[in-house]
């Protein structure tokens, strides 16, 4: 069969099931990956793979039917491939070129099991917790969500936990414009988020020219940036050190809240944190006014800040919890 043939069949659910392997998901997402944009190839497999799956009755158990983080998982893989190899006769030679994207334990090396086999990743891209997924340099820039878009959004961020929630990612931006992506990091008293460039070129510094120990950790709702970016890969340009799944809100986390994460222990402080220039060149101009709304404001929307006050490690899928006043 030959990849016209096969799309053809897999588009019009034609394809038996008993063909569609591991190895043809791949194919699949092969032939879409060299044909189109990232967010394009995205949406063209998860919507086939939905369509397919509806037609030939696949139950949608924990471990069959449609998996969100597979599959972007699987997809930014195979796109971070095509965009170093450029073009290829056919999905075949692609394969044979990395035969390691057909080992369907490959995620493996990214995630822990306890991770991607749970319902929250089936439903929702959850970020890896063992080594971070490739960049994409030909990555493209989603189109700006309007400011209506973007209230349309609130309610799913308001259902964030407020008690116990869950830290999603970790970045570090060692230089200016940099970012990289962590599955755990040291936080201390001294250095903050070790490896960011808190330390180094921080923009609000203590009189005697040494950084401010009240922006040492930045951290952000990851529904809200989620909706403001439109792709997990896209969560680190807000430039924030720890992305959770947590009521961020003036009511739930006032100024001296102390939450615990891993080992470490830090304390919300009162600067605020606002879009910039940055954001709005990232984002969009309508995100900035989100975010510094009323109701952006009230929810810290653009994210908080925060001190170390016990040093210790912090790992992507660690518990964050309040600790109540002593």
């Amino acid at each position: 069969m030959t990849d016209k043939e096969f799309l053809s069949a897999f588009e019009d659910c034609t394809l038996p099931p008993e063909r569609w392997t591991h190895a043809a998901h791949v194919r699949a997402a092969v032939l879409y990956a060299s044909r189109n944009r990232w967010e394009e190839s995205v949406r063209l497999m998860r919507s086939r793979i939905q369509a397919y799956n509806a037609a030939t009755d696949t139950p949608e158990e924990l471990e069959r039917g449609y998996h969100e983080t597979l599959t972007l998982a699987f997809m930014r893989l195979i796109y971070a491939a095509h965009l170093q190899d450029g073009t290829f006769t056919s999905a075949a030679a692609f394969m044979d070129r990395h035969p390691e994207l057909l080992d369907k334990k490959a995620l493996l090396r990214y995630y822990s099991r306890e991770r991607i086999l749970t319902w929250d990743a089936k439903q929702r891209f959850v970020p890896p917790d063992l080594h971070p997924l490739p960049n994409l340099i030909g990555e493209t820039m989603p189109e700006h969500l309007t400011l209506e878009q973007l209230h349309e959004g609130l309610p799913h961020i308001q259902q964030s936990p407020s008690d116990e929630g869950t830290l999603e990612a970790i970045v570090i931006r060692p230089k200016t414009n940099e970012r990289s992506q962590l599955a755990h990091c040291e936080l201390s008293l001294e250095g903050g988020v070790h490896g960011d460039n808190w330390a180094l070129g921080c923009w609000k510094s203590l009189p005697d020219g040494s950084p401010h120990p009240d922006v040492q950790v930045a951290i952000a709702n990851t529904r809200a940036i989620d909706l403001i970016a439109g792709d997990p890969g896209r969560w680190a340009l807000a430039g924030d050190n720890l992305y959770v799944d947590f009521d961020l809100s003036a009511e739930n986390l006032p100024a001296g809240q102390q939450l615990a994460i891993g080992d470490v222990v830090l304390e919300i402080t009162e600067i605020p944190h606002n879009g910039c220039k940055k954001f709005s060149d990232r984002f969009g101009s309508d995100a900035v006014k989100f975010v510094n709304s009323a109701i952006g404001k009230q929810l810290h929307l653009r994210g908080i800040y925060a001190r170390v006050v016990k040093s210790g490690v912090v790992r992507v899928g660690d518990a964050i919890r309040k600790l109540s006043a002593t």
